[in-house]
């Protein structure tokens, strides 16, 4: 059900994340250890997904919390795609 491919082979900073038949892409920030504990998700307006994660986090766990929030993740997209549906370039 749940799935995380790296995007490139040395030191990635883009992920793949499935969730059921859905798929989304995220980058991944690493941040200085003094600046946060946390692991943040950002969905942005243009629909770029964004993780921030402190330096010394494992990558397992890092995919595991985006594993977590894949759900909402999507429902942002969804939204964004939504309300973008009838804008012409």
């Amino acid at each position: 059900m749940f799935a995380v491919m790296s995007y490139t082979d040395d030191a990635p900073s883009k992920y793949v994340v499935r969730y059921g038949n859905r798929e989304f892409e995220y980058r991944l920030t690493p941040l200085a250890d003094g600046k946060m504990a946390a692991i943040r998700v950002h969905v942005h307006p243009n629909g770029e997904v964004e993780v921030e994660a402190p330096e010394s986090a494992p990558l397992s766990e890092i995919k595991a919390a985006v594993q977590r929030r894949a759900r909402w993740v999507l429902k942002h997209l969804d939204d964004i795609e939504e309300r973008t549906r009838y804008v012409q370039p």
